[in-house]
């Protein structure tokens, strides 16, 4: 605290409040983005739209969710012409599923 030129810490209620200002609230924020992230859908999005948006989720809640997992959450939210197509051609990365979703746009 001293070379950040900031006042000492006296109580356990201080230490607490500074505890959770500096983890709670990247535990709560990244809660709510990964609300978000689960919630987003292509709806009346196009597909590129769709793709930047969920690319977009993906940096910033996705570094802990296996690859198996971020395709079926992909796939999941696309239009049901687009979900059904990657299942047909059993696509496996979602590298995969964004050039095809491409080409079908």
């Amino acid at each position: 605290m001293r070379l950040r030129h900031q006042k000492a810490i006296q109580t356990w209620d201080e230490m607490k409040l500074k505890l959770q200002e500096k983890y709670l609230s990247v535990y709560t924020n990244n809660v709510c983005l990964t609300s978000e992230w689960q919630r987003l859908t292509q709806d009346n999005r196009s597909v590129s739209e769709y793709i930047k948006k969920f690319d977009q989720f993906l940096v910033r809640c996705g570094e802990n969710k296996s690859d198996t997992i971020v395709l079926s959450r992909f796939r999941s939210r696309l239009k049901d012409e687009l979900r059904r197509e990657l299942i047909v051609r059993n696509i496996s990365t979602l590298e995969q599923a964004i050039q095809v979703v491409r080409e079908l746009d």
